[in-house]
């Protein structure tokens, strides 16, 4: 082969990993797909596309499928300097199920696939809309064979150049997408917020960053952001807008206050709402309490 490139990785269920991105070749690149044990000698790979037939593909996101399979989303040169989402099912060998592509005249591309409660995926993309002076991200579910169910192309003005970099669904059903939007020289992190049908609930830039991208998790209702190892970061803003600064919203939601949560779990408790009798073998032990009472007992 010629030139490689890897954009997406991912633990397997047995130790190893799944890698795709991009096979060169002498007039075109090919979308590849690398299996590997726990160790990450190569168990299996799979190539789609001609690296000699003058068209472009490319895996950018990669994952392990409740069946065991593989899903990756990328892109495909449909004309000269377009291209379109492309999205591939395989089986657990690499073995492809179905593909399909997804696009208009313009370049979209696929930079982010994750699979959905219902057996279905949702694709994050960077999509190329005519006469538009604002960025745009897309969005896209699909049920479990790649049919499209919904797709939105939310645009995040005034920010003229929008980056989608992932989405996971969250536990209210709807999605979570990160990225970043710029204006000019600096990129700011973005965070928006949909329902099932991808209707936007809420959109966020929370910090000033420099052209990197995010990945996010979703862990007991929380959302967490990762950055990159080679994030830069230009500056944290504190709950006062404080660059850099320290300052923490207190039990009360008050920026720099003092409100503290007492032993009960209470803000500005007096830690007597979880106080009682431990005594097991009193009558009126408190199985509740996690403060003792000798008095109550």
């Amino acid at each position: 082969y010629g030139d490689c490139s890897a954009y997406s990785v991912q633990q397997t269920n047995d130790g190893g990993y799944i890698f795709t991105g991009t096979v060169g070749g002498s007039s075109s690149n090919s979308l590849g797909l690398v299996k590997t044990d726990a160790n990450g000698d190569s168990s299996w790979t799979g190539m789609w596309g001609s690296n000699f037939d003058g068209i472009n593909q490319a895996g950018h996101s990669v994952i392990q499928t409740s069946d065991g399979g593989y899903v990756i989303t990328g892109s495909i040169e449909i004309t000269g300097n377009s291209y379109d989402v492309w999205l591939i099912k395989t089986d657990s060998q690499g073995n492809e199920e179905w593909n399909q592509a997804f696009g208009g005249s313009n370049t979209d591309y696929g930079s982010s696939v994750e699979q959905t409660s219902d057996g279905g995926y949702i694709i994050t993309g960077n999509p190329q809309i005519e006469n538009s002076s604002v960025g745009s991200v897309l969005l896209m579910k699909t049920d479990q064979n790649g049919n499209i169910e919904w797709y939105v192309l939310p645009s995040i003005g005034p920010y003229n150049s929008t980056y989608p970099g992932s989405s996971v669904q969250t536990d209210d059903g709807g999605y979570i997408i990160t990225g970043y939007t710029h204006e000019y020289a600096n990129a700011d992190l973005l965070l928006i917020k949909t329902d099932n049908n991808g209707n936007i609930e809420w959109v966020n830039i929370p910090l000033d960053i420099y052209y990197e991208e995010f990945v996010i998790s979703v862990s007991d209702g929380d959302i967490t952001v990762y950055e990159n190892v080679a994030l830069t970061i230009i500056q944290f803003y504190d709950c006062a807008d404080n660059p850099n600064g320290t300052a923490e919203e207190d039990c009360l939601g008050e920026c720099g206050g003092s409100a503290q949560l007492d032993a009960c779990d209470v803000c500005n408790g007096n830690n007597t709402t979880c106080t009682g009798c431990m005594n097991e073998n009193a009558c009126n032990y408190d199985p509740d309490a996690l403060i003792t009472d000798s008095n109550a007992c």
